[in-house]
């Protein structure tokens, strides 16, 4: 992966991170109105993170050593290093929040076992939702903990690195035992359901077709990015041709969005809607053609300001939902008061950056920490 590819997904990953925090921001000030932009930005999450994690693993375990407990590891680090601080912070300011106002909503799920279950990520756990809805047994269902309401998806995803783990590292079939595949099949109820129901309409189903893309990425990457090299240099027909696919697939992808919000609805339109899997292969389309054409062009540097904006929207998405109830339950956030909104716009980003240099950036470091005390530094 050249420097331009890698600095056109941190400006995905950015962009999402953005439109999460705009949609809500408007949605929260804006009772019964959504942009559904931060549907979007979850889309590109499930797009970028699908690829991206079947393509670190891959690339790591072609190099040797590189087992099912370094990944997890990897992956335990990188998820929970920024996801319990960002808990306490949850925590902390909602107690402030319901104890100084009046304000009701999420107050619910302000309890023990919502903070557990948020804890040990079996949020809205399939499990659950079957007790509650099918059997009546409303003790049993797992909500999100508090304000963190976007955190639904931070579950998914890491059921999905878990379920993603023990498939790669899987050993040869003959020597699968009776063990492996129950733990399997435990840990895969999460993205198995989310691939036929619940929230999202099949993201776990397109983070699988990514990481099928990233498989075939490692093996004939570079292969694939000289033959459209090739073809993009024979001549002003070709680089046409290209120009007319990508905006094929933009207006492809708009031609849906209207279609699931207007016209399937019988022309009433109530918000833009994305959650949608035809427009997730559209937009997966599209941008895995910009990808491998930016592979098969000039070498250009990274640029560390982009990158910067994509290695705090994690942090991002983890706080900016509940600074947003915060200031609104307080009274400083109005729909009407644009100072106010871009007030709290700011202020998200602020706060994340500073939660990211604070705890995200130094997961690296904590896992070599930890790894330096296991036996041959944790690796066989």
């Amino acid at each position: 992966m050249n420097p331009a590819q890698s600095t056109f997904l941190d400006a995905l990953r950015g962009l999402a991170a953005q439109l999460v925090l705009i949609g809500h921001i408007h949605s929260t000030t804006h009772q019964g109105q959504t942009w559904g932009i931060g549907d979007l930005g979850v889309i590109v999450f499930f797009i970028l993170s699908g690829f991206l994690i079947s393509y670190s693993a891959q690339i790591k375990q072609a190099r040797g050593g590189y087992r099912l407990p370094d990944f997890l590891r990897d992956r335990f680090f990188r998820i929970f290093v920024p996801y319990l601080p960002a808990l306490l912070f949850v925590l902390l300011l909602d107690s402030y929040v319901f104890t100084h106002t009046n304000a009701l909503l999420y107050l619910e799920h302000y309890n023990l076992k919502d903070f557990l279950a948020t804890l040990l990520m079996l949020q809205q756990h399939p499990i659950g939702l079957f007790s509650d809805q099918m059997l009546g047994l409303e003790a049993f269902k797992l909500a999100t903990f508090g304000s963190a309401r976007p955190w639904w998806t931070v579950s998914i995803e890491w059921w999905l690195y878990v379920s993603f783990g023990l498939i790669l590292f899987a050993p040869l079939f003959a020597r699968l035992s009776l063990r492996y595949l129950a733990l399997l099949a435990l840990v895969s109820i999460v993205p198995l359901f989310n691939a036929v129901a619940g929230t999202g309409q099949g993201l776990s189903l397109i983070w699988g077709f990514m990481a099928l893309l990233a498989w075939a990425y490692t093996h004939w990457g570079e292969k694939i990015e000289g033959q459209a090299r090739a073809f993009r240099d024979s001549g002003v027909q070709a680089r046409l041709l290209l120009a007319v696919l990508l905006v094929t697939l933009c207006v492809l992808a708009i031609v849906r969005v209207i279609w699931i919000s207007y016209i399937e609805t019988g022309f009433v339109f109530d918000r833009p809607r994305f959650y949608d899997f035809n427009l997730y292969v559209l937009l997966l389309l599209f941008f895995a053609t910009i990808f491998v054409l930016l592979g098969s062009g000039k070498e250009s540097p990274r640029r560390p300001v982009v990158k910067f904006v994509a290695d705090y929207s994690y942090s991002l998405y983890l706080i900016h939902y509940s600074l947003i109830h915060a200031f609104h339950a307080l009274g400083y956030l109005d729909g009407d008061d644009w100072g106010a909104l871009i007030a709290c716009y700011v202020a998200c980003n602020l706060t994340a950056m500073l939660f990211y240099l604070l705890f995200e950036r130094h997961y690296k470091y904590l896992q070599r920490l930890y790894e330096s005390r296991l036996p041959h530094g944790g690796r066989r």
